[in-house]
């Protein structure tokens, strides 16, 4: 993500990452490598494209991203992460998601 951020630093925009959804940008993007030069990340990014930012602000944007980090899943919030529940519940989801993969 923070190559994509520089990429499009350098080409004059940025994208409101806060506004995209972590799913549907990820599965856009395995149709995107799955079929390069069909548009299918464009047009997923433009209704998110806005005025470029600096870099100075990229730390803020990125820890903004909500679900980055898989913790969308079930209702847990980064209070919680302490709590053996919810620890058992990401734990299970990583190995769910690596499961998937395979």
């Amino acid at each position: 993500m923070l190559t994509f951020m520089e990429i499009s630093f350098r080409a004059g925009f940025s994208v409101d990452w806060s506004k995209t959804k972590k799913d549907d940008y990820l599965r856009t993007l395995s149709r995107e490598i799955r079929e390069p030069g069909k548009g299918h990340l464009d047009r997923y990014l433009q209704p998110f494209i806005i005025e470029i930012h600096s870099r100075d602000e990229w730390p803020l944007t990125i820890g903004s991203i909500k679900g980055l980090d898989g913790l969308d899943k079930g209702q847990i919030n980064y209070s919680d992460i302490d709590d053996p529940l919810v620890r058992k519940h990401y734990k299970s989801y990583q190995s769910q998601h690596l499961d998937n993969k395979s």
